[in-house]
C-alpha cells in the first residue's frame, strides 16, 4: 500500500488533547528558543510560529529536504497534503508577521516542496482561508491538486460547484477526505450533518451514505476514511459503500476496439488503431503535474516463451482520459526493427510505467508469463494479448 501525509505546524492544541487526553506537539520546542523565531496564539490558543519567518522557514526547508530522500518515490506515496498549515493543517488562521504578504508566504512553502518533491503528487487543501490564492495560484503555477475534506457534512458548501466547473474541467485530480474523527459520538453528527438537504434520519449509515454520494457528486479520485476508529464504522456499517466508491471513482480505463494487420513487413510502417473509454468518475491523474508522462500506452511483440522482443512506447498519447470524452480514438504508427526474426508473434498492448516500461495499470502484474483465463486475449506478464502476428 502507498501512504500519504501532511506536515503540520502548531503547537500544543486544547482541541487535539480533549480528543486525545493528551497534547499532540508538531512543532520542537527548541524551535521556540532560536534567536529571531517569532510567534501568535491561534484562534484555537496553540502556539504557531509566523508563517513567514525566516527561522522558521530555514527550518522547515530542511524538513523537507530531508524527507524527500526517502519519501519523493510515486511507487511509495500516493500523494503528500503539501501544505498542512494553519488549524488542524487545514489551513484556518494562517498569519505572517508583515515581512512577507500571505500570498508571498504561500508561495514560499510552494517552492519549497516543489523544488524536493518533483515526482509525487502534491496537494493544495480547501475549505480554508486561502482557497483563492490556491485557485488562482498555488494550483496553476505550482501544479497542485486539488485536497478537500468536509465531505458528508453541512462544511462541504458549494465546493462541488467550484471543483467541478474549474478544477476538473482541467484534469485536475480532487483527493477528498470525510469529515469528523469520531463516528461513534451521534451528537456531534447530528449538530454539523447537513439539515438542509431533505435528511431528516441522522445515523452512521445514513452519513456513509451522504459521504459517499457527495464524493462521487464531486468525481473524487479518492476518499480519506481517516482514521481506524472510523474505519471501524465504515467496515461494519458501510462496507459496501466503500466498495462502491473503489468501483466506481477513479479511472477504469477500457480499450473498447483496435485494428492492426496481421502480415507486416520488417523495417515498414504499419498503423494500429486502438479505441479507449474511462468509464470511472475520476480519471488517471498525470496531466501537468507530477506525474506527467508517467504512464503510456505502449505495444509489443513476445515470442513462443512470453519474452518481449520488441516494444514501441507511444509518447505522445495522454491516457488522462475523462468519461465525458466518450469514446477516444487513437493512431499508432509502429516501424519493427530489421534484425527481428521472421516468423510469429503474440502482439500484446498495455499502459505502462515509463520508469520501468513495464505494464502497471493492471491488476495481474505479479504473475507474470502466465494465462489467467482461458481466453485468446488474455494475460501473459501483464501484456494483453490483442492477437498473433506475422513478420514476412
Amino acid at each position: 500500500m502507498q501512504i500519504a501525509f501532511r506536515i503540520l505546524v502548531s503547537d500544543e492544541s486544547p482541541y487535539l488533547s480533549i480528543i486525545y487526553n493528551e497534547f499532540k506537539l508538531t512543532v520542537p520546542y527548541w524551535l521556540y528558543n532560536e534567536d529571531g523565531i517569532k510567534t501568535y496564539k491561534n484562534q484555537e490558543g496553540s502556539r504557531t510560529p509566523y508563517y513567514d519567518n525566516e527561522i522558521y522557514l530555514y527550518y522547515y526547508e530542511n524538513l523537507i529536504r530531508e524527507l524527500s530522500k526517502d519519501f519523493n518515490n510515486p511507487d511509495l506515496v500516493a500523494f503528500i497534503d503539501a501544505q498542512g498549515l494553519g488549524m488542524w493543517g487545514e489551513m484556518h488562521d494562517i498569519r505572517t508577521s508583515g515581512r512577507l504578504s500571505l500570498q508571498e508566504t504561500l508561495e514560499e512553502h510552494s517552492k519549497i516542496w516543489t523544488t524536493y518533491f518533483t515526482k509525487v503528487l502534491l496537494g493544495a487543501t480547501f475549505g480554508g482561508g486561502v482557497d483563492l490564492i490556491n485557485e488562482k495560484i498555488i494550483v496553476p503555477k505550482y501544479n497542485y491538486m486539488i485536497r478537500r475534506d468536509a465531505f458528508g457534512s453541512k462544511w462541504l458548501g458549494d465546493f462541488t460547484k467550484t471543483y467541478l466547473e474549474k478544477f476538473f474541467i482541467n484534469k485536475i485530480p480532487l483527493y477528498a477526505e470525510v469529515a469528523y474523527w469520531h463516528l461513534k459520538n451521534k451528537n456531534y453528527i447530528e449538530k454539523y450533518f447537513p439539515k438542509d438537504d431533505g435528511i431528516n434520519k441522522v445515523d452512521i449509515r445514513t452519513y456513509l451514505e451522504y459521504a459517499l454520494k457527495q464524493a462521487q457528486l464531486c468525481r473524487a479520485n479518492t476518499l480519506d476514511f481517516r482514521v481506524p476508529s472510523d474505519w471501524s464504522e465504515w467496515s461494519e456499517k458501510g462496507l459496501d459503500l466503500a466498495d462502491k466508491f473503489c468501483l466506481e471513482n477513479g479511472y477504469r480505463l477500457v480499450l473498447t476496439n483496435f485494428y492492426y494487420p496481421k502480415h507486416i513487413s520488417k523495417n515498414m510502417d504499419f498503423k494500429i488503431f486502438h479505441n479507449w473509454k474511462n468509464i470511472g468518475l475520476g480519471f488517471l491523474p498525470i496531466h501537468n503535474n507530477q506525474l506527467k508522462n508517467k504512464y503510456k500506452i505502449s505495444f509489443a511483440l513476445l515470442d513462443e516463451n512470453n519474452i518481449v522482443v520488441y516494444q514501441y512506447i507511444d509518447y505522445n498519447i495522454e491516457p488522462s482520459w475523462i468519461k465525458e470524452d466518450n469514446v477516444v480514438k487513437e493512431v499508432t504508427t509502429l516501424n519493427i526493427p530489421i534484425n527481428l526474426e521472421c516468423k510469429e508473434y503474440k502482439f500484446g498492448i498495455a499502459i505502462i510505467d515509463t520508469n520501468t516500461n513495464k505494464p502497471a495499470i493492471n491488476d495481474l502484474e505479479i504473475i507474470p508469463n502466465k494465462v489467467i483465463i482461458n481466453n485468446p486475449q488474455t494475460w501473459y506478464g501483464s501484456w494483453y494479448i490483442l492477437g498473433n502476428i506475422i513478420i514476412n
